[in-house]
């Protein structure tokens, strides 16, 4: 039996545009059984569905793609990103400044993308940015 290919990110993107975010969830997660998205597509796919002036923590990435001890992996693939999927500009962005520490806290070390930038662009989406940290009581986007 031959396996079916990963499905690409643009591919994947286009199937998930219309699906509820609890279905959005279930898709994503019978994809990585059935091995048909990587990890980091996962995460991406997930990442740019979190809505303008919502946040998400990088362990909740991690648990809501089915890898709940992979926070660490979620912040990896987004530092990973190429240039035009973090060129906020860019029809392919994906909206890497709505990933945040679960406690709120922007990473300060979170490799390419600046804290000062991150809270730039969420405050541009109307969160509440003090000391680095959002409210995630007040802007976590919640899904189940």
């Amino acid at each position: 039996m031959t396996k079916e290919p990963k499905l690409s990110l643009d591919c994947a993107l286009e199937l998930v545009t219309e699906l509820e975010p609890k279905a959005l969830i279930e898709w994503i997660q019978a994809k990585r059984q059935e091995e048909l998205l990587s990890f980091s597509t996962a995460v991406y796919i997930l990442t740019a569905q979190i809505p303008s002036g919502r946040v998400l923590g990088y362990g909740m990435i991690a648990g809501l793609i089915g890898s709940p001890r992979a926070a660490r992996q979620v912040g990896y693939a987004l530092r990973n990103l190429k240039a035009e999927q973090v060129d906020i500009e860019s029809p392919k962005c994906i909206p890497w400044w709505r990933v945040i520490r679960s406690s709120g806290e922007i990473a300060l070390n979170s490799g390419g993308h600046l804290p000062d930038q991150q809270a730039l662009l969420l405050q541009d989406e109307g969160i509440q940015v003090l000391n680095y940290k959002v409210s995630m009581k007040d802007y976590a986007w919640h899904i189940v």
